[in-house]
């Protein structure tokens, strides 16, 4: 993800009554608050809907069957 631009750009073109719900993660808490600042600065109408965390790759704190679609 780094700083949320893939995410938000792929968000930006998908009609947001179609999204109940966004997550993006790094393991650099830095780069999740650029991605948030990234995310209002271009974010159209997603921004209530994208959540930022951190997690390491190898164990992502999400639980199983948790999400529909992986990028």
């Amino acid at each position: 993800m780094g700083e949320g631009r893939s995410l938000v750009s792929i968000l930006n073109r998908i009609d947001p009554s179609k999204i109940k719900r966004a997550y993006g993660f790094d393991a650099s808490w830095s780069r999740i608050k650029y991605a948030e600042k990234f995310e209002k600065e271009f974010g159209k109408k997603q921004n209530e809907k994208i959540s930022f965390f951190t997690s390491d790759l190898l164990n992502i704190a999400v639980k199983d069957s948790a999400i529909d679609i992986v990028f």
